[in-house]
């Protein structure tokens, strides 16, 4: 007869690990582009255009299995970024969107969608665009004059200017 598994010695709960899943990780081998210039004091994630889907409806940067978009991985809720770096770039894969956001943030807390300075992505014409301010609250023309955002804005509007699906 077979006896009972042996106990695992269970690990103590990180509190830090719950409260800030990011993991940031040195500049490392990109290859030659021109997408997104990177800089230091930001952090750059690499995402499928699916995940500004759960960006916007979840409010916060979570990986694809957190997001009950993918399998759930061996690391869990981990969330992986790129330290920029100054006169490199990140490139934008086709059906990708890269995530900008600040250094300071993503050391120390999940990242929410208000923190998010660049959501970079190609449009129709296969450039790279920054879509994370979709609607400003004030936008400047290239005259120089303030736009305001026209009322009545609604959520459809907005995905059809990020060039996301419309949401059923």
């Amino acid at each position: 007869m077979e006896g009972p598994p042996p106990k695992l010695d269970k690990q103590p709960v990180n509190s830090e690990d719950i409260a800030n899943p990011n993991r940031i990780f040195e500049w490392g081998f990109m290859p030659d582009n021109t997408d997104v210039p990177t800089k230091p004091e930001n952090v750059y994630r690499q995402i499928k255009v699916e995940g500004v889907d759960d960006l916007n409806e979840s409010g916060v940067v979570r990986n694809a299995g957190s997001a009950g978009k993918g399998r759930v991985r061996k690391y869990g809720d981990r969330v992986y970024w790129t330290q920029g770096k100054e006169g490199e770039f990140h490139n934008v894969q086709p059906g990708h969107a890269v995530l900008e956001a600040p250094l300071s943030v993503v050391s120390s807390r999940v990242v929410t969608a208000e923190d998010i300075i660049g959501i970079h992505v190609r449009n129709e014409a296969g450039e790279v665009e920054n879509r994370a301010r979709a609607i400003p609250e004030v936008a400047v023309d290239a005259s120089g004059t303030e736009q305001k955002p026209e009322e009545g804005s609604n959520l459809e509007d907005v995905r059809n200017r990020l060039g996301l699906s419309p949401k059923e």
